[in-house]
Parts: structure tokens; sequence; C-alpha cells
């Protein structure tokens, strides 16, 4: 039978879609993990919100009374320098509650091109433009200037340091990618340490975006329009509650000034019974003055 080149045409034009969905194309993996990501938005953050606390007594009305809530230049601590944040690497924002009672809400506006340090964190070798990294801060403006000095730059702040390293074991950071070209880290690496070079890396989309680093090593990215984030500190920072015992509950006392440890002690009733009439002997109610001669503790 002969098939005209027209016909034959149109038949192979027919055939060669139904083939195609048939036998789907390859597609190849990427090669860095992609960061879990939440709240997904296009534009990215343009606000952070959150609250400031802490249940150590330092913080008071008498250690805050110029409370400014800020977010300040990461870099310095990312790379374990001993140097303040400067004037530049610092975004002020503003209460929305009084301080206290604590916690205080807050809000920062985010600037359209912040002007911090550049850190070049995708750990490619190849020198990169980098990403500007901030912590939140709520901090005494001791010095009242505008900006937080280095007298300053010590409170509340959303993230954990080692105590002997100074190198960051967990929190929450804003970052800042100028371009979508731009990496951060995606865990840490085999040293179980945060920003080192053995951190895997994958590139950010251009903008802020909010980093949760937690201690286990994994990163959550959020670029919700205003990410939370919130002031964090240990455990064993908080100042112990003693509202609800007497002051035989509160302290332990010791047999011996020169006790190194604190042993368990019972009071007798008739020790109180003489202190109390020690304390009536040094006291003559006809002068209204008291007894020049030293109280005695009777012990038994």
């Amino acid at each position: 039978m002969h098939i005209k080149p027209f016909y034959l045409v149109s038949i192979i034009a027919l055939i060669l879609p139904l083939f195609f969905l048939g036998h789907p194309q390859t597609t190849f993996a990427q090669t860095a993990t992609p960061i879990p990501t939440s709240a997904a938005s296009d534009s990215g953050p343009v606000a952070i919100v959150g609250e400031a606390g802490s249940a150590n007594f330092y913080a008071s009305p008498d250690t805050f009374s110029e409370p400014v809530v800020a977010l300040f230049d990461a870099s310095n601590m990312i790379q374990q320098q001993p140097v303040f944040a400067k004037v530049k690497g610092q975004i002020l924002g503003t209460f929305d509650t009084g301080m206290f009672p604590l916690p205080a809400k807050y809000s920062i506006s985010l600037p359209i091109r912040p002007t911090a340090a550049s850190l070049d964190l995708d750990n490619n070798g190849k020198t990169d433009a980098g990403v500007q990294v901030y912590a939140v801060i709520a901090a005494n403006n001791f010095t009242g200037d505008s900006y937080l000095q280095q007298l300053d730059q010590g409170g509340m702040v959303s993230y954990l340091a080692d105590l002997v390293t100074g190198a960051i074991t967990e929190g929450a950071f804003i970052v800042y990618a100028p371009d979508a070209g731009q990496g951060f880290p995606t865990g840490y690496g085999a040293d179980a340490k945060w920003f080192t070079s053995d951190d895997p890396t994958a590139p950010l989309p251009q903008g802020y975006t909010v980093a949760r680093l937690s201690a286990d090593g994994k990163v959550t990215l959020d670029r919700s329009p205003e990410p939370v984030i919130n002031t964090i500190e240990r455990q064993e920072e908080a100042s112990p509650d003693f509202s609800k015992e007497g002051i035989l509950e509160s302290y332990n006392f010791t047999l011996t000034e020169n006790t190194p440890l604190e042993q368990e002690v019972a009071l007798d009733p008739e020790l109180l019974g003489h202190v109390f009439e020690n304390l009536l002997a040094a006291y003559n109610p006809e002068t209204g003055n008291r007894s020049s001669r030293s109280t005695r503790l009777w012990t038994r």
C-alpha cells in the first residue's frame, strides 16, 4: 500500500506526543540539600516581631531604665572576635508594650538595604558577596546615645553561645542575601559546630530570611512577612523562686563558717528562745537604749 508523504507526516505528528507522555524525561537531584522552609513567601520578611523576656532577677526596671530593642550585626560573634557591633550594623526597633512586666513585645521594620558586615558562608572555596547576619538584642542604653555602644551591648538576645569558647550553639537570626547566589549552612558538619568550614550549605533567596539554628544541628528557614523571634536564655540562668518558702526553707546553713559543704541541721526550739531572751535583755525600755554588751547565742 502506498501512503502519500502528507498523510505520513500527519500520522507521525499524532504519534510523537503519545510517545513522550508514556516516557517522561529524566530529572537530576540537586547537589545541595535544600533547607527546610516554613511559611514561604516570594518577597520575604518585611518586619520582625517577638518578645523579650528573662527569668533572672537582673532584668528589672532598675537595670533596664532606658530599654532598647534592635537587630545587631552578629558577624563578629560568628567569627568569635571580641569586637562589638558598629552603628551601621544596628537596626533599631520599638517596644509595642511597656518593658515591664516581662515579657515585652517588640517590632522591628527591616530596611530595603542593610549595611552590616558581610560573611561568605557558602564554603565553596570562592570569594562571594556573602550575607549579613543579625541577632535580636534587648538591652539598656546606659550611654544615652541613639544607638547601642560597647557598654550597652549586653542583655537579652536571640541565641545561646558556649560559655567557654563563645561559639554559637543555637538561636534565631535574620539573614540578608543581596542576590540569590549566596549560600548559608543547612546544618553543622562533623565537628558539631556552627559556622565552620565543614558545614553543608545551600543558596538562599534574595532578600531577608529568618534562620533558626537548633542545638542538634538542624536549620529551618522562615520567609513569612513578619516572622517571630523571641529572646532565649539557659534554664540555669533563671533565678530561684523562694516566694512559697519560709526563711528556714530558703537557706542552707553550715555547721561552722569554714565548712565547705552544705549540711542539713535542725534548730532546737530552746535555742530560739535563748536568742529572743538575749534580744530582750539587750534593750532597756526605761532609757530606750540598747545594752553595749554583745548578744550571746546559746547552744546545747
